[in-house]
């Protein structure tokens, strides 16, 4: 490892990280601006936070977990799930919908039927009803 520590400086990478799954523990070192020697990162509340990545390391159950502030930063097998969960969810749901669409309409629908009104073309008075009775008229017309 150390062989490798003395490449990673002349070639300029500015930290790195060692993670021990068996010892449950991280080791981080960065190169000072200018130095050519490695600094180990002194781990803030658990966290060692990447400079590079602009993101925090920490061990969580045996694991490497990223974080963005106080928020874990998913690992890809924990986003498959997701989405297997969302389309579970959604097939569910589109089954649904089709059994609703197949069910025979029991119930009166709850449109009622409204009589349409014709509207008369522009410039044209709609005619009065006629009616061949005259006692039908309202008595006020002659």
């Amino acid at each position: 490892m150390e062989e490798n520590v003395a490449r990673f400086a002349a070639l300029g990478i500015p930290e790195y990280f060692v993670f021990d799954r068996a010892k449950r523990r991280i080791l981080g070192h960065r190169l000072p601006p200018a130095g050519s020697v490695y600094e180990p990162i002194v781990p803030q509340q658990g966290r060692w936070r990447s400079a590079v990545l602009g993101l925090e390391l920490g061990v969580e159950e045996s694991r490497l977990r990223f974080y963005v502030g106080s928020a874990v930063v998913p690992e890809a097998s924990e986003l498959v799930e997701r989405a297997n969960q969302l389309s579970d969810r959604l097939q569910d749901k589109m089954a649904e919908l089709e059994r609703e669409l197949q069910r025979p309409a029991s119930a009166p629908s709850r449109r009622m039927a409204v009589p349409s009104r014709r509207k008369s073309a522009p410039g044209r008075r709609r005619s009065a009803p006629s009616s061949s009775n005259d006692s039908e008229r309202s008595p006020n017309v002659a």
